[in-house]
This record gives C-alpha cells, sequence and structure tokens, in this order.
C-alpha cells in the first residue's frame, strides 16, 4: 500500500512537472505574422514607363496576344478590357500560368521580378502614364 502511494506520488510529480515545461514552452514560440511585400509601396509602374517592354516580352509576341489569340496587348487599350474585367489578374497574378507552358516562341515563364512588376501594376490600377 505504501509503495502505491509513493508510485503514484511520484507519478503526479513527473506530470506536473511535465505540464510546467510544455506550457511555458509554448507560449515562448508564438509566431509572428508574415509582414506583408512592401516592393509596391516603392515602386512606380506606368505602361508607358515600365510594362510595355514587359508585355511585349512576355505577353504579345508573334502568336500570342498579338491578334492571333484572345486579348490583343500591342497597345494599353488593347489590354485594357483584359485588365478591367480582371483576366490578366487572374490569368498571370493569382493562376501564374501566363506566359503559358507550351508557348513556341518567347518566354514560358514569368520572372519574379517581371511577376512583381506586374503585380503592383495591377495593384496601382494600371496607370497608363
Amino acid at each position: 500500500m505504501k509503495l502505491q502511494s509513493i508510485f503514484f506520488t511520484f507519478l503526479s510529480m513527473v506530470t506536473l512537472a511535465s505540464l510546467a515545461t510544455f506550457s511555458t514552452s509554448c507560449n515562448g514560440d508564438k509566431l509572428e505574422p508574415i509582414p506583408e511585400s512592401e516592393v509596391c509601396d516603392t515602386l512606380v509602374t506606368s505602361y508607358n514607363l515600365n510594362m510595355q517592354d514587359l508585355v511585349e516580352t512576355y505577353c504579345a509576341y508573334s502568336g500570342c496576344h498579338d491578334g492571333s489569340s484572345p486579348g490583343v496587348y500591342l497597345s494599353y487599350e488593347g489590354m485594357l478590357p483584359s485588365l478591367e474585367n480582371g483576366k490578366i489578374m487572374e490569368r498571370a497574378i493569382n493562376t501564374r500560368d501566363m506566359p503559358p507552358s507550351y508557348a513556341n516562341e518567347g518566354l514560358t515563364e514569368l520572372p519574379d521580378a517581371a511577376y512583381d512588376l506586374l503585380n503592383c501594376w495591377i495593384e496601382q490600377g494600371f496607370p497608363e502614364q
């Protein structure tokens, strides 16, 4: 009987020590929220300034958005309907499947810097000038 009492006392002390250890160690492990990218806060974009070259390189090359596929992106006015209805945002930013991997001409992947530039331009309301 005495041995059983000692065992339960020992088990209780181990349990309390474990709880104390785990409860204090978990309090210090709180994850800090990931800060949102501040790239667009300092990046100046406009179609004429930096987007026209990007569009010509990654979007409006021969066989793609040059009049041979939906969306003619050879000018700002040509892009405007796809910008306003969200198609460019959906495909190039959200889905990230533009340019397509099967493209036979031009580049088949939007580099991170070009992606950031396009995303900022859209976030800033896709200004022309």
